[in-house]
């Protein structure tokens, strides 16, 4: 089994880093989150560098990375913030889904802005009364000639209200099936009859979530992505992926998170000796070392899985489920080692458990990956 990356995957790793280290120090990362201010600076930064058509095929004018690459993208902008991975490949999804079925208008149109910065998108699947149960979504989109009327509401949608941004709304377009009369739909967020509403959050703060309501919202037939009824399939095509970079972004900010917690306990001072010299506390130490290199693991697998080819659904839920739980543990037991210190906004802490609620949520909770993981394995 060969662990070590390629010359081109490892350049490219080194300069995610050397760019999340120059433009995304932890000041301004603190900055932000206290603000609730959308990075889009760092964005253009980095459309600027070409990574916002770094996943889009070569012969449509990409560069034609991989599933292993989007996990290295993903794990190194999130070393000082999810958020900023999360910001990234939140789009990169708009991006995948339009390269496998958006048609050649969508592409010509979204593509080029997505590559120059001047295009965000957002997923909307979450109502009021479906969040784990997400096909039992009721917001209802009907063809009248040539536009699609849209009412109903929407919850928690990420990075609604970013600028330039349009959504992807996965609306019932056919009530007599659950799964199969769902479709995927472009809405920008200035249609008329849209009205965003920003939730008060703990995490992901820089970029916002957001409640939709939609009131005779009309766009043109052409604003639907793929087949018609065709939702659900495309949602299932794409958890693979989105569960791997949630995976990966939390278990990147846990191996910062952790380098934080070394210097801090080999430092601080109590009763004559640094914190690290107590034995209780070295073995914390020892068993976060564990699980972020099991985390670690876990996600490269995924990675080379779709890398290859191979389904690996169970596989992603398990990365997601453990990757994830990790970064809880490492932030709380942060907190606790910094003591008061774990409390303030001065210090990292806070702000990395506050992000890891968000992780374990978003992409299907913890227990809807347990439910995954065990299916798979009591399939008769």
């Amino acid at each position: 089994m060969q662990f070590l990356l390629t010359p081109d995957q490892q350049l490219f790793r080194d300069s995610v880093s050397t760019f999340v280290r120059k433009e995304c120090p932890p000041d301004l990362i603190r900055k932000l989150d206290l603000a609730g201010e959308y990075p889009q600076q760092v964005m253009q930064k980095m459309a600027a560098l070409g990574w916002y058509s770094a996943f889009t095929p070569e012969d449509m004018g990409g560069m034609g990375l991989g599933p292993l690459d989007l996990a290295l993208m993903a794990e190194e902008l999130a070393r000082y913030s999810p958020s900023i991975a999360s910001a990234y490949y939140i789009t990169m999804w708009g991006v995948l889904n339009l390269n496998l079925h958006g048609t050649p208008e969508q592409k010509s149109y979204y593509l080029p802005r997505v590559a120059a910065g001047s295009q965000n998108f957002s997923f909307s699947i979450t109502e009021p009364d479906s969040g784990s149960d997400a096909a039992a979504l009721r917001c209802r989109a009907v063809l009248e000639q040539d536009e699609w009327v849209i009412n109903g509401q929407k919850m928690f949608c990420t990075q609604a209200g970013a600028p330039n941004n349009t959504i992807i709304l996965c609306a019932r377009t056919d009530t007599s099936a659950k799964h199969g009369g769902v479709s995927m739909i472009f809405v920008p967020t200035d249609a008329k009859g849209l009205r965003i509403q920003r939730m008060s959050t703990i995490s992901r703060r820089m970029l916002g979530t957001y409640e939709l309501y939609f009131d005779n919202v009309r766009v043109p037939r052409g604003n639907l992505l793929g087949e018609v009824n065709k939702g659900w399939e495309y949602i299932l095509g794409h958890l693979e992926r989105e569960r791997m970079c949630v995976a990966a972004g939390s278990m990147g900010h846990a191996k910062q998170v952790l380098g934080e917690i070394v210097e801090y306990v080999k430092q601080r001072k109590q009763f004559g000796k640094s914190l690290g010299e107590f034995q209780a506390i070295a073995h914390v130490i020892a068993d976060l070392r564990v699980q972020v290199d099991c985390a670690e693991l876990l996600t490269y697998k995924v990675a080379w899985m779709l890398d290859k080819g191979l389904p690996c659904g169970p596989e992603a839920a398990a990365a997601k489920l453990f990757c994830t739980e990790t970064l809880v543990n490492v932030s709380m037991q942060g907190m606790r080692l910094l003591g008061g210190y774990g409390l303030t906004e001065e210090f990292p802490m806070a702000r990395a458990f506050r992000e890891s609620m968000g992780a374990v949520t978003g992409g299907g909770t913890s227990n809807i990956q347990r439910n995954i993981i065990a299916r798979s394995m009591l399939r008769a």
